[in-house]
């Protein structure tokens, strides 16, 4: 597709994402996605202020990108708001 970009991330020694746990399943993260993604790598105390900020968006399509990362299983939050970003792959 013209506004996704297909990545498989290898996990458990399996190939593919882990929406349904199934080998094979492939994970579609927008441009937008792939670059709070990433500035987390850089900086994985990074704040949601921080990253809207850096991409020139609003703080509410930031909560919004990080929600849809962390529901992919992608992202995980430890530790609150002093806390920092897990990027699981």
């Amino acid at each position: 597709m013209e506004n996704f970009t297909r990545m498989v991330f290898k996990k458990g020694g399996q190939i593919g994402g882990q929406i349904s746990g199934q080998i094979g399943d492939s994970i579609y993260l927008t441009d937008r996605q792939k670059d709070i993604l990433d500035l987390i790598v850089q900086d994985n105390k990074i704040s949601r202020k921080k990253i809207a900020q850096v991409l020139d968006i609003n703080q509410s399509a930031v909560l919004k990108h990080l929600d849809t990362l962390k529901k992919k299983g992608i992202l995980i939050r430890v530790g609150g708001t002093r806390g920092y970003w897990e990027i699981n792959l």
